[in-house]
């Protein structure tokens, strides 16, 4: 699951992984990769928006078009909440209230696909702030070293997932131990290098399933699986759902 929470003014607690994070006034978070999120507090007149996405639906929304540099996921996964400018405020409230106001329009002829872009459109928006308060250079020199080897391996994930889908050909690739690699990507994100390979394979036949009508067995060569069976186990095990199931499934209703 994907989170995105907007805090227009007020305070709102929460707590992920142990960790518990104040989002005040004019700041907004970003947290990716969730299994859960406990909010513990919110303040009176708080006024904010919060958003969740599941992975399949958020990952399809960006497959192959992703705004965000590498930079970006490194830099939330250790630092999800950023304060913003007021000018910057005004924009996100906008792009909040066009999601709510798209998807609660009910009898909108497209409202599908309006619904995805005005989702894209806070997306564009994250990444806007990002690129321009951020820099693509800011990257602390005392954690280089890892923070290359993360980026690294999500580059490496992004040409190779297809084709390799186990963590020792990665850790190869970077000349770094299996191990170390696992450490490296559960210091920033607690998730591990076989999670991060299923995860963008997930997102990719989920891309293919939404955006083609090509045969499972077909998606199944392409993306390196040995038959059509071991995609639909795989894809049953991180979605829950059967791969038939998912492409006939529409969203919203």
């Amino acid at each position: 699951m994907v989170a995105h929470i907007f805090v227009v003014r007020g305070q709102i607690d929460i707590r992920r992984y142990g960790t518990i994070y104040n989002v005040t006034s004019s700041c907004f978070g970003t947290f990716i990769e969730l299994t859960e999120l406990e909010i513990l507090y919110i303040g009176p007149d708080t006024k904010a928006y919060i958003l969740a996405m599941g992975r399949d639906f958020s990952t399809n929304l960006i497959q192959f078009r992703p705004p965000f540099p590498i930079t970006f996921f490194i830099k939330v996964l250790k630092e999800p909440i950023t304060p913003l400018l007021e000018e910057s405020v005004r924009h996100f409230e906008d792009r909040f209230e066009n999601i709510d106001n798209v998807y609660t329009n009910i009898t909108g002829l497209f409202r599908k696909e309006m619904v995805k872009s005005a989702m894209w459109m806070l997306l564009l928006e994250i990444a806007n702030q990002f690129i321009k308060f951020e820099g693509l250079e800011k990257i602390q020199a005392g954690d280089s070293r890892r923070k290359e080897i993360m980026m690294n391996f999500i580059n490496l994930m992004t040409k190779h997932s297809s084709a390799d889908h186990n963590v020792d050909f990665y850790a190869s690739k970077l000349c770094i131990s299996r191990q170390y690699l696992n450490r490296v990507l559960c210091g920033y994100s607690n998730v591990t290098a076989s999670k991060w390979i299923a995860f963008t394979l997930t997102g990719k036949i989920s891309w293919y399933l939404n955006n083609t009508t090509m045969p499972i067995q077909r998606i199944a060569e392409l993306l390196g699986f040995p038959s059509q069976a071991a995609l639909a186990k795989f894809f049953k095990q991180q979605t829950g759902i059967t791969p038939t199931d998912f492409r006939n499934q529409s969203f919203p209703k």
